[in-house]
């Protein structure tokens, strides 16, 4: 089997800086896409490259990131708790920082103490995008 890798893209990048904006309705397609972002970053890892991602939940996707998931059922409950277990795995990462709006949160009916332990609430996560950005990371929009 032929091993492909990202060299020609990464030659010389010594951090991946990458802002996640997350933005997502579809929690199976968000489960799918959190594997996808964990693979990227044992890539860049196994690639020479450190690693430095910041995840931003706003909107829709800040239900999925509670700790009472009764709400939920059959295929959209497996990828709830998919999710769940894929920030934790992501929160315990070097160089990962999880982030959740206030101001979604709150017009989700979301108290800061129903939140995952691994995703804390800050002011407003478009600041954060623009903080980030400003700072050299890439901007990349999960919906």
């Amino acid at each position: 089997m032929q091993k492909f890798d990202d060299q020609a893209a990464l030659n010389g990048v010594t951090e991946g800086k990458v802002v996640w904006d997350i933005n997502a309705e579809n929690p199976v397609k968000l489960s799918r896409q959190l594997q996808a972002i964990t693979q990227t970053y044992d890539d860049l890892l196994n690639q020479g490259v450190k690693p430095m991602m910041v995840f931003t939940f706003r909107g829709p996707s800040t239900t999925f990131i509670t700790q009472d998931n009764s709400q939920f059922s059959g295929e959209v409950l497996a990828a709830v708790e998919l999710i769940q277990s894929s920030l934790r795995n992501l929160a315990d990462k070097k160089g990962v920082t999880l982030e959740v709006c206030a101001i979604a949160s709150n017009r989700m009916g979301i108290t800061p103490e129903a939140l995952l332990e691994c995703t804390p609430l800050v002011g407003n996560t478009f600041c954060s995008l623009i903080g980030y950005q400003a700072k050299g990371y890439a901007l990349i929009p999960v919906y």
